[in-house]
């Protein structure tokens, strides 16, 4: 476990460098795997998700409408006031 084989090493000169491994820093990779998965995801969520909202939403239309055909005054209660 641990130990210098993850990393690649070689020697210039006396100098001693380092290198990541390929398989530690793939950034670009991950966020395009973050991406779809996300993407995945709300495709699979979508049909428990929507139909709530779209019922909620016509309700509230609905509701709103009917509160405006309410809140009307009907012309022949008042034929009689001058």
């Amino acid at each position: 476990m641990g130990g210098d084989h993850d990393l690649r090493s070689y020697y210039l000169s006396g100098i001693v460098f380092y290198r990541v491994s390929s398989y530690y820093l793939k950034p670009k990779v991950a966020s395009m795997h973050g991406i779809t998965n996300m993407i995945r995801r709300m495709k699979e969520e979508v049909l428990y998700v929507c139909p709530p909202l779209a019922l909620g939403y016509l309700t509230y239309l609905w509701a709103d409408e009917k509160h405006v055909q309410l809140g009307r005054k009907d012309p022949n209660d008042y034929i009689h006031d001058t």
